[in-house]
């Protein structure tokens, strides 16, 4: 047996390696090069060469001139900015234990500002993530969404009745955010939403946009100087701060209120099975501790799920029949392989989709993915922050640095899609495997490593049925200048901001057949 001096001896030791090593590491470090970027500024660094709008396609030309990992610096906070598959799936992935924090956003996360420390998809990765994205999984994972294709069915058919009395796509995308937004309120809180001006789902959109504004970067000065937060809300300019307390009493309303009807529905044994009253019937274990601890995490991660799910998937909906009205061909091809599963829509068989049918409908599910690769609601992902020191090919990448994939480079990359700004779903068919390597919702457009959105099997379900059904129900043609030629819609491309939806189109929406129009309104007395 070892003496008490030789024990001592040998812990020395060990200490005296471990500080070695790190201290050879930390000289390592600071030896080495950040990835390569446009130079940098005193004291504003790259404030000047950060565009406005449209980020993404200043990223894609950086990536020529700089390569697929560029460094910039914005009043000294380090921005790496990732712009190929791999090297985003190598760091966000593959390190993702190093990769998957969020950055400090004063307006967001300030107690004196938004307080919105606690919005699961933006707070940090603590315990408090940790179990929160557990009961997420536990509650809507995979599985769970099994139980919930009934009202996703629901709700695609009340979008067809919808669009049966649009004929033109005035107010479309409005309608088709509507309907969403019944969905998510359904399968979150088990509450049914009024046909029109329901107040929670109005709630719930204004945090949406509250949102969005926050977490831009250049909508507030207080985010890029944080010592703004101590100006009072009477100073010339602090209207900031108004706008602050409105948002922080807003996400408040929306994490609290619709979350006390769903409780009181559960008490008087009225409610309908979601999210929230499964969650909740599971907490019930009599540890009030416990329970009050996992109420306020079902509370916080519910009321997210509308701010992440609605806008997003009525964008990419919206997107695509975009591209439907841009590309008949994928219309024509779609209908013939609908009409050998559903029967011709002349035919007195003709029925529309279920999700029994995905099976049946590979090219279906192929232009799914292709509109997920050809329009990503969000371009620029949600950032991510890294919590260590970290090397990658050479180069450093500090502790605290902002991370942004490029989703739409990566989407639009022609060495892994060809042609990548043709709307193809050819591409993703099994039989014609052709040059393809990844799935685009595998791929970062539902978000990298730990960070990946719960909500994908949800979201992807949603928008199959949603996809099939609008195109086993309608031809969507091309609307009529007053010569009786197309109007081109291809300046629907051009929309900016955080969230990226096609600029308002017109198009005619028509029904393929009285038969078809008939399916549709039988649906609501089925």
């Amino acid at each position: 047996m070892f003496s008490f001096t030789a024990q001592l001896y040998l812990i020395s030791l060990i200490a005296i390696v471990l500080v070695l090593t790190y201290a050879i590491r930390k000289a390592r470090t600071n030896t080495l090069p950040f990835p390569p970027g446009p130079k940098p500024l005193p004291i504003l660094g790259n404030l000047l060469d950060m565009p406005k709008f449209r980020p993404w396609d200043r990223f894609m030309e950086w990536r020529k001139q700089y390569g697929d990992i560029v460094h910039v610096t914005v009043f000294g906070r380090h921005i790496i900015i990732l712009n190929s598959l791999e090297i985003a799936r190598d760091l966000l992935d593959g390190r993702s234990a190093k990769y998957s924090s969020r950055a400090y956003n004063p307006m967001m996360h300030e107690p004196s500002l938004m307080d919105c420390e606690w919005v699961f998809a933006f707070r940090k990765s603590d315990e408090a993530w940790k179990r929160q994205r557990k009961l997420f999984v536990q509650h809507l994972g995979p599985s769970a969404v099994l139980s919930f294709h009934e009202r996703q069915l629901d709700s695609a058919h009340a979008m067809l009745r919808l669009m049966l009395n649009h004929k033109t796509s005035d107010n479309l995308e409005e309608s088709l955010k509507y309907n969403l937004s019944g969905l998510i309120m359904d399968v979150t809180y088990g509450y049914e939403v009024k046909p029109e001006n329901d107040e929670f789902v109005e709630l719930a959109t204004t945090l949406t946009t509250r949102l969005t504004r926050a977490l831009h970067p250049n909508f507030f000065a207080v985010n890029n100087f944080p010592w703004l937060k101590y100006i009072p809300a009477w100073f010339p300019g602090a209207d900031f701060k108004t706008f602050a307390e409105e948002a922080r009493k807003n996400a408040i309303a929306v994490r609290d209120i619709t979350f006390e009807y769903c409780k009181a529905a559960i008490e008087a044994g009225m409610a309908k099975p979601s999210f929230v009253g499964n969650a909740i019937l599971a907490a019930s274990n009599g540890d009030e501790t416990t329970d009050a601890r996992r109420v306020q995490d079902i509370k916080e991660i519910a009321s997210i799920m509308f701010v992440a799910g609605n806008d997003t998937t009525a964008g990419v909906l919206y997107a695509c029949i975009l591209a439907l009205v841009l590309h008949p061909r994928v219309q024509k091809c779609a209908h013939a392989e609908l009409d050998t599963v559903l029967g011709s829509p002349d035919s007195p068989n003709f029925r529309l989709p279920t999700h029994a049918d995905r099976i049946s409908l590979p090219y279906i599910d192929a232009i799914v993915k292709e509109v997920l690769r050809w329009w990503q609601p969000l371009p620029g992902g949600v950032t991510h922050c890294t919590t260590e020191d970290d090397i990658y090919r050479g180069f450093k990448i500090p502790k605290g640095s902002r991370v942004i994939a490029n989703v739409w480079g990566i989407m639009h990359d022609e060495t892994l899609f060809p042609q990548p700004n043709e709307f193809r779903p050819e591409r993703f068919l099994v039989s014609k495997k052709e040059d393809i390597t990844c799935d685009p919702a595998l791929s970062g457009l539902f978000g990298w490593g730990r960070r990946i959105c719960l909500g994908r099997p949800l979201a992807e379900s949603s928008l199959w049925i949603q996809i099939a059904s609008i195109l086993a129900a309608f031809h969507l043609d091309p609307a009529k200048d007053e010569t009786g030629k197309d109007i081109d819609v291809s300046y629907a491309f051009d929309r900016e901001g955080f969230e990226l939806h096609p600029i308002p189109f017109p198009c005619f929406i028509t029904p393929r057949s009285k038969n078809a129009t008939a399916r549709i309104l039988e649906t609501a007395t089925s």
